[in-house]
């Protein structure tokens, strides 16, 4: 979904995705990919999703794309999305719409 909403997206625009595994493959040249990365051996080292949306907001985006809210990084998106980052977008995995707002609010 969020591969096909991109093809409306302006090409002079900004655009930092971050998923747990490289699924998005967009056509706008200024797109900036960060993916999650589990813990070494040691159990240091781990970024997840919710790092990478924080510290997102530094890099000036004028879209941020998660593939897939599935924890805390749901508070964190719907902040961003609430100030600065307006066309910002992710996706949620749900039985119907109203499950899909009954699970943010769980994850939020």
């Amino acid at each position: 979904m969020l591969n096909a909403i991109s093809k409306v997206i302006d090409l002079g625009e900004r655009i930092v995705t971050i998923e747990d595994s490289a699924e998005l493959h967009l056509l706008p040249p200024h797109v900036v990919r960060l993916e999650t990365r589990p813990p070494n051996l040691e159990g240091r080292g781990e970024v997840t999703q919710r790092d990478l949306v924080r510290n997102v907001l530094r890099m000036r985006p004028d879209r941020i794309m998660v593939g897939e809210c599935r924890g805390q990084e749901a508070f964190d998106m719907l902040r961003a999305m609430n100030s600065d980052y307006d066309g910002s977008m992710t996706t949620i995995h749900a039985n119907s719409a109203r499950d899909a707002l009954t699970r943010i609010e769980n994850m939020v």
